[in-house]
């Protein structure tokens, strides 16, 4: 095998792009479709696929089904025209794969790089990926988050940003998600995106520095179907269309410079926030501004704009979907619906006077996200009246959410008859539990995990259940010599839907006297709280990796 190393050559440009032809290039495309003609009508520029001869699109070489097979892979790329790949894509999901060591991707990357030079190569991790070191071996890294029907479209954001800041600032190629969880894969509850949140998607992928958009995925409803989206979701297709339309006419803005925001935002909403970006091309000639409500609810803002650097500014409308502007000189203002979006060309004679963010500025940026030492973690829930309760009212976590990695879901409810949480997790493929018997180590098995105390006191609850609901409690007095109790038997309920997928959904509800007993006080307003996974390394007060049973760290719920 001749791996005689090459001399390196540029692959990523100063604005962070990827190059293709020795030029900046911003990736179109979908996984699991061929260039066989079925996208000849839209602006999909780049495939997924092995094979160079019969077109001229830009390839994403795939890797995934010879990881080890070094020698094959060193053969395979002396036939093949390398001026067609723009990125060798080496792994999916390497966190998600048992026996994929971070050995097994440096040795990939390495071969690649020696043999192909001029080509970048590629990892793409699921959300709330936690393998850090790996977001750094490759030129380019790529992110799936699909929030439908179990997350939020907010968090693309924060995942988008986590992933910019571990890797160094490289390039993020975002995955939407334009497929059902239901039908192919299995979910009773899955669902397809409606327009507006594919829309949501994409532009918060975009809003957040996506430097290429790889939908996943064309063939439905699912990925070996001989029918497609197109045929499957008309509605969904009609959209996507048009969205890759407006997308392409303002690929040189996404390919420009990353820009120190021009404006002041006074929002409405305290948490529920719309976003936006302006994007510049090369030359400062052409600008656009993008907005996005990445929220299932109404909200709005005002951005004021900085005259010294964008006097007299008109705004043309190119696609819009729920927003609505109000222009006052220097001051727009901003009212959105549900996941609305909305994309205007800025006219301003005045473009040169826009800042580029450096590089080392925008991670310092991005650090004060996943750094900062916030204090104790607070919520509130509010106590809803009658017996029926209604989720729609509940306390989202996620709000206040510290570790690094999240769920996909979980919310906090109480009525009269007690208080309910109900959280949605994602497991490695092929997750099992081990556990069976009551009170065993169920925190080693994929589940999820409540610790429920009195705040300020070292005396605290430990609810555990396992991916197959089998449950533990246990008790912890940190006061006695021997302070783990597992003697103990409260009375609580618990309810697992798992379809042997990646998602799981856990419910417990916990009686009003049950939790009087477990935290032996007559009266409850509020209680010491954390929730979390020993098997995915996440939890709600941000103590993982440091041990969850740390009683002085568990954030508060107040009841109200």
């Amino acid at each position: 095998m001749d791996t005689r190393k090459r001399p390196p050559q540029k692959v990523i440009d100063e604005n962070n792009n990827i190059l293709f032809r020795g030029k900046p290039f911003f990736q179109l495309g979908f996984y699991h479709v061929r260039p066989d003609g079925r996208l000849q009508d839209t602006p999909v520029n780049t495939y997924i696929y092995n094979k160079t001869e019969g077109h001229s699109y830009a390839l994403v070489f795939s890797h995934l089904s010879s990881l080890r097979a070094y020698e094959a892979i060193a053969q395979r790329m002396k036939k093949i025209d390398h001026s067609q790949i723009v990125m060798h894509y080496l792994v999916d999901e390497p966190d998600g794969q048992i026996g994929v060591t971070l050995r097994d991707i440096e040795l990939l990357n390495g071969l690649l790089k020696a043999i192909c030079p001029g080509n970048a190569t590629f990892l793409n991790f699921a959300a709330n990926s936690t393998m850090h070191k790996a977001f750094k071996i490759t030129d380019v890294i790529g992110l799936d988050h699909y929030p439908i029907p179990y997350g939020r479209v907010a968090d693309i954001g924060y995942t988008m940003d986590a992933m910019r800041y571990f890797s160094g600032n490289r390039p993020v190629v975002f995955v939407p998600q334009a497929f059902s969880w239901g039908g192919g894969y299995g979910r009773k509850d899955g669902r397809w995106p409606t327009p507006d949140e594919l829309s949501a998607m994409t532009w918060m992928g975009l809003v957040h520095g996506a430097k290429g958009l790889l939908f996943y995925e064309f063939p439905a409803p699912k990925m070996y179907s001989e029918t497609s989206i197109k045929d499957i979701n008309p509605q969904l297709w009609a959209r996507l269309e048009k969205l890759l339309k407006t997308i392409d006419q303002i690929i040189p803005g996404l390919l420009g410079p990353e820009l120190v925001s021009p404006w002041q935002k006074k929002s409405i909403e305290e948490k529920q926030q719309p976003e936006f970006r302006l994007l510049v091309n090369a030359e400062r000639s052409e600008a656009w501004l993008l907005a996005v409500n990445p929220w299932d609810s109404p909200t709005g803002c005002v951005l004021e704009i900085d005259k010294e650097v964008l006097p007299l500014t008109s705004l043309h409308e190119i696609e819009n979907h729920g927003a609505s502007l109000q222009q006052h000189d220097y001051r727009l203002e901003w009212t959105f619906s549900p996941f609305a979006t909305a994309v205007y060309r800025v006219e301003s004679t005045t473009l040169q006077r826009l800042t580029a963010i450096r590089q080392e500025q925008l991670l310092a940026q991005l650090g004060e996200k996943f750094n900062k030492q916030q204090s104790q973690q607070v919520a509130t829930v509010k106590l809803q009246v009658g017996e029926e309760l209604n989720w729609q009212k509940a306390t989202d976590l996620l709000d206040s959410w510290k570790s690094i990695k999240r769920p996909d879901k979980v919310r906090i409810a109480a009525n009269s008859q007690g208080i309910h949480f109900q959280s949605t997790l994602r497991f490695p493929t092929g997750h099992r539990s081990v556990i069976q018997n009551r009170d065993g180590d169920v925190w080693r098995d994929p589940g999820i995990e409540l610790f429920i105390g009195v705040p300020g006191q070292n005396k605290y609850v430990h609810l555990m259940v396992n991916t197959s609901n089998v449950q533990a409690d246990w008790k912890f007095d940190h006061s006695l010599p021997e302070p783990l109790d597992k003697t103990v038997n409260f009375n609580w309920q618990s309810k697992v839907e798992n379809s042997g997928g990646e998602l799981v959904d856990f419910e417990i509800f916990i009686a009003w006297a049950e939790m009087q007993k477990m935290l032996q006080q007559p009266e409850i307003r509020s209680f010491a709280f954390n929730l979390g996974s020993s098997s995915l390394s996440l939890d709600w007060a941000g103590l993982s990796g440091s041990g969850f049973h740390a009683p002085t760290n568990f954030g508060v719920i107040n009841l109200e």
